[in-house]
């Protein structure tokens, strides 16, 4: 892992299920299981979706279920990502985190807070 030092033992454990389940972003690899992101893995997975923040409001602090079963998919409070865009979303989830160990919701709450 890049930085990731201050990223907690679980966090560091979900990142590895996550990267098991969703394959590589190119479509290679991946297998069939099921977890569920809470914290600030789920907010990276939200943050990753690339939609407005006014939409994302809505989903930041849930539970996030990431699953494959024959096809890869995301579920988070209603909202429903497949497919291709699955692999993506987690890849730059991991990025994120990996990067320096803090989520974009957590950068903007210190921003704010400035």
């Amino acid at each position: 892992m890049k930085n990731a030092g201050s990223l907690c033992e679980a966090d560091r454990q979900l990142l590895e299920e996550l990267r098991r389940i969703a394959g590589e972003v190119d479509g290679s690899g991946g297998e069939n299981g099921s977890v569920v992101a809470v914290g600030r893995v789920a907010d990276a997975l939200v943050d990753s979706f690339g939609l407005s923040d006014s939409f994302l409001s809505a989903l930041r602090g849930r539970p996030v279920r990431v699953r494959r079963s024959g096809g890869l998919e995301i579920w988070v409070n209603g909202f429903y990502i497949e497919g291709r865009g699955v692999r993506a979303v987690v890849a730059k989830a991991i990025d994120l985190l990996e990067s320096d160990g803090t989520s974009a919701a957590e950068l903007e709450a210190v921003e704010g807070s400035r």
